[in-house]
């Protein structure tokens, strides 16, 4: 097949202050498709289109590398060409490089949070074995609860959505980056995913959204925690407790999900 591209009609738009609002239409003709009645080779002559178009990171326009490619429309002009007309564009955030990442209030109170101090000085008070030690003022402290949705395109299968399942209400293992936001080890509790599938070929294109809750609030000696609580143990000599912190979940590699 011979390929001619980006002829006359094709058109570009750029924006300066957003990639969403920027699109392509390459528009071109391929010859030597064939003359086969069920149309057929209208389909394959569209897979070599795609394939020629589509640059080292993908499907991508080949200057504006933001706008990743979504139609094509093509038609059959002569016994064995046709011409098509290739889209491109950011439509709702489902592509892998163009996925959209939704960070909101959980729109609950905040909690407040039980701070062991770090240290009998630190509190103030002595400690005793028979009394159970002092919290920090949790007037001054609250949790801080944050919804954090994203939404990308996965060539996972129903096996492995199921297999998803198993990391709901845990907590990451290990700070983890979504869309170029690092967050914390022990910060985000997976709560919920939704997926958009064709089942008789549910490995391409599958459209996933993943809902977390991010929690974080900091102790009385500043640092950032999250899905853990306060308190104290017992040890054997002065100052008779220490501070914990104690998980309020079981935790797991956010790593496995599917376009993390």
């Amino acid at each position: 097949m011979a390929h001619y591209k980006d002829l006359i009609g094709s058109e570009l738009r750029l924006n300066t202050r957003s990639y969403r609002r920027q699109s392509a239409v390459r528009r071109g003709v391929i010859t030597e498709i064939g003359n086969e009645l069920d149309q057929k080779s209208l389909f394959d002559a569209a897979q070599t289109v795609v394939n020629d178009l589509g640059t080292a990171s993908g499907n991508y326009h080949p200057q504006a590398s933001s706008l990743p490619l979504q139609n094509i429309s093509i038609r059959r002009i002569g016994a064995d060409r046709a011409e098509y007309a290739a889209e491109y564009g950011v439509v709702g955030g489902s592509f892998n490089d163009q996925s959209r990442v939704t960070i909101a209030d959980a729109g609950a109170d905040q909690y407040p949070a039980l701070i062991p101090w770090a240290s009998e000085v630190a509190s103030g008070r002595r400690w005793t074995p028979n009394e159970y030690p002092p919290f920090y003022s949790v007037s001054r402290v609250s949790y801080l609860e944050i919804n954090v949705t994203t939404t990308l395109s996965s060539t996972a299968s129903i096996t492995s959505l199921v297999n998803d399942s198993s990391l709901i209400n845990k907590v990451n293992n290990a700070a983890i980056s979504i869309r170029g936001v690092t967050y914390p080890t022990q910060s985000l509790m997976f709560r919920a995913f939704a997926s958009d599938y064709d089942p008789t070929s549910i490995a391409s294109g599958v459209d996933l959204t993943y809902q977390f809750i991010m929690r974080r609030f900091s102790d009385a000696d500043g640092n950032v925690r999250g899905w853990v609580q306060g308190g104290y143990e017992k040890v054997s000599s002065r100052p008779y407790w220490q501070p914990v912190w104690i998980p309020l979940a079981r935790t797991a590699d956010f790593s496995l999900l599917p376009g993390i």
